[in-house]
């Protein structure tokens, strides 16, 4: 018979078990959506966004240097 000790640590490993079960759903999906994203986003729009956060810091380099 076991003692209540081993039910809580077995009781413990259960949980963490349906809990790492559960993170791996979480993250299979989390991997699918970006896949997704990453074949959306061509390199031609990461350098537009590039160049576009580059030109608003300039602008507010500017405004504050003057």
């Amino acid at each position: 018979m076991p003692s209540s000790k081993t039910d809580k640590i077995i009781d413990r490993l259960n949980s963490i078990d349906r809990t790492l079960a559960a993170q791996h759903v979480s993250l299979k999906d989390h991997m699918r959506r970006t896949e997704i994203l990453e074949k959306a986003i061509s390199p031609h729009r990461v350098l537009l966004i590039i160049a576009s956060i580059a030109g608003i810091l300039e602008a507010i380099h500017r405004m504050l240097s003057h």
